[in-house]
């Protein structure tokens, strides 16, 4: 029960500090309106590769600790797939993976994808080849802008899909 409890007011902790507007007023008193954030769906045509071997993962790597705003990178980044690529989550046509890069098992990706800190990266992957990939190094820089950090994220995926 501690632990729901703690998590409970990490999450609380966390909303309020990363969207201020959607916590408590100033003087602690009375809940503000919630903000209301808009996101682009618009309708996207894909030429989706036929090839079973050919999948995009999206990786979420971080390291031995992690801050509020990697919790934040990872989380913003997992809901916009969810949100704009669910079906292709579900068919798994794109798969979504975090990984330690600190841990010796997946230490190799820190040097395979330029990682010097928590990062997004986009794969392309056709059997078990790489055919090209990107570390999505804004992630750090929207983190206090949820609409523009999804846009982002499905941006970068649209174009993945797009350029098959």
């Amino acid at each position: 029960m501690l632990k729901h409890l703690t998590v409970i007011i990490y999450t609380t902790l966390c909303v309020i500090l990363l969207n201020p507007e959607e916590g408590m007023s100033q003087t602690g008193q009375e809940p503000q309106s919630e903000a209301k954030v808009t996101f682009n769906l618009e309708s996207t045509e894909y030429s989706i590769s036929t090839d079973a071997n050919r999948k995009l993962l999206a990786y979420f790597f971080h390291g031995r600790k992690r801050c509020m705003s990697c919790r934040t990178i990872e989380a913003f980044a997992h809901d916009a797939l969810q949100t704009f690529f669910g079906e292709l989550l579900e068919n798994g046509r794109i798969e979504w993976l975090e990984r330690n890069y600190a841990n010796p098992k997946f230490a190799h990706f820190k040097d395979k994808f330029e990682l010097y800190t928590q990062s997004v990266v986009l794969v392309d992957m056709k059997g078990e080849d790489i055919i090209r990939w990107k570390n999505l190094k804004d992630v750090w820089t929207l983190t206090r802008d949820k609409e523009a950090y999804y846009n982002f994220i499905r941006r970068e995926v649209d174009s993945y899909l797009k350029e098959e």
